[in-house]
């Protein structure tokens, strides 16, 4: 009996498995045919033909893109005497020694990493550049000052020509906007028709297709897409040296190499100059900065003509945050617009015609002057050596006086002597971060109590951001 019993229970279990097995089986059945979604076939999931036409025609936009663009795009190597062997390093070549040195291509960038970088690699300083113009046997190349900035020799390869190369000249550069143009012998084939058109990128618009084309850590022509993710976005003391405006943003991938590369439209226009990115990581998190085709234009039509870039100099200053003047700030001067002098340079055209703290420029030239921005850009414009009427709202009354403009020096100079147009802020007047409470704080300045017409001698913090919900937010601040 007992083994008649345990015959009899194995069948059971079975049968019992079974029926839970189909009871499984019809439950699932029943959830799919409730979700048909769920049981669609992979050939029914497919896409449409509309779809997959609409694909291929973007691929091959794309493709057509790069086969116009990436002919005109040359990897530039610049070189000085000290860092030859550098170079060759850099290259893969064999050092004096005979040592194969094979460079690190993430160590390429300066040591903090939470501001915007020029993506430009350690000793030979290699990047991009762009086959603008062609005039006869000489064909001009545009491209970073930063890239070819205190070379001996310039060497260029041309697209696919990754280890003949030609040598360029150094027909210009400009610090301020941080370009260069540099020439070669025209090459075989290439005319004016084969050069890329350069666009007009005042019309970009952000969310509109971007193209990325360069020589990214040297591995040759490489292209990427993305988007325009910003305009006019303001880059200052990059690299501790150099400050940008109105750049466009892009999550197109740009690395180092890539500086002087073009970024393109979907119509194969060039409408930026790659110029730097933001990254916390030393590579490419999406953050890249280009200049303007159209300001890049300008600079290089001036270098190929002139050789160098003249522009006036005023020698006022002002804070990163009053470049554009608030509503309160403007009551407060009793303007509707304007540029506020918060420091005045000594021994400037601005200090020589009395130009004062605080004086809000209205007018240059008869120019209306809408922010700081207008201002740097009426001045700049203006050769050295004109008299140049200025109204200006001080103390509440307009008053004009006559500037003689200089010619603005260059960028280290200005850098080295206090007077490159942004008032850095005092050690002691920096933001500090409450993060248990939530909310960012500076020192009450008296210009700050001026503003906010209150006793200039109170002492106290200025609350400048409040963390939405944390404690500041909820007390009420």
């Amino acid at each position: 009996m007992d083994s008649r019993e345990g015959f009899w229970r194995k069948p059971a279990n079975t049968v019992l498995f079974v029926i839970s097995v189909l009871a499984l089986g019809i439950s699932l059945a029943a959830l799919f045919r409730s979700d048909p979604v769920s049981m669609v076939s992979a050939q029914q999931s497919a896409l449409t033909p509309n779809q997959k036409q609409a694909l291929i025609s973007m691929q091959d936009g794309f493709a057509a893109i790069a086969e116009a663009v990436e002919p005109s795009v040359v990897r530039i190597e610049a070189i000085t005497r000290a860092t030859e062997s550098t170079a060759k390093a850099d290259r893969g070549e064999s050092s004096p020694e005979g040592t194969l040195v094979i460079p690190n291509p993430f160590d390429l960038f300066r040591q903090n990493p939470t501001i915007p970088q020029i993506p430009t690699p350690q000793g030979a300083s290699t990047g991009s550049g762009l086959l603008v113009k062609v005039d006869g046997k000489t064909t001009y190349i545009l491209t970073n000052n930063h890239v070819v900035d205190n070379a001996n020799v310039i060497r260029v390869y041309l697209a696919g020509q990754d280890r003949n190369s030609v040598v360029g000249k150094l027909v210009g550069r400009d610090d301020k906007s941080d370009l260069a143009v540099i020439s070669i012998r025209t090459p075989a084939g290439v005319t004016a028709s084969t050069l890329p058109k350069l666009g007009d990128s005042s019309k970009i618009r952000v969310g509109q297709w971007a193209i990325a084309i360069g020589n990214p850590l040297g591995v040759g022509e490489t292209l990427t897409v993305g988007v325009i993710s910003a305009t006019r976005r303001e880059l200052n003391r990059v690299e501790g040296i150099r400050d940008y405006r109105d750049m466009i943003q892009t999550d197109a991938s740009i690395n180092p190499g890539n500086s002087g590369g073009p970024l393109v439209n979907i119509h194969g226009e060039v409408i930026g100059i790659n110029t730097a990115i933001a990254s916390s990581t030393r590579g490419s998190i999406g953050l890249g900065f280009a200049i303007p085709i159209n300001a890049a234009r300008a600079i290089m039509n001036e270098i190929i003509e002139h050789g160098a870039v003249v522009r006036g100099y005023l020698g006022v200053q002002t804070s990163n945050q009053n470049r554009v003047l608030d509503e309160d700030l403007k009551k407060f001067y009793g303007v509707q617009h304007g540029a506020l002098v918060e420091m005045v340079n000594p021994d400037t055209p601005a200090a020589k015609a009395g130009i004062r703290p605080e004086d809000v420029i209205m007018f240059w030239n008869n120019q209306k002057i809408e922010d700081f921005d207008g201002l740097e850009a009426a001045v700049t414009g203006t050769p050295p050596g004109r008299q140049i009427p200025v109204k200006l709202m001080r103390n509440g009354k307009q008053v004009t006086v006559t500037v003689t403009t200089a010619k603005r020096p260059s960028e280290s100079d200005l850098l080295a002597s206090g007077g490159s147009g942004a008032v850095e802020p005092e050690e002691d007047n920096k933001e500090s971060v409450l993060g248990g409470m939530g909310m960012t704080v500076s020192p009450l300045r008296p210009a700050d109590a001026k503003a906010l017409n209150i006793d200039e001698n109170i002492k106290g913090v200025l609350v400048t951001k409040v963390d939405f919900g944390g404690p500041a937010d909820m007390a009420g601040l």
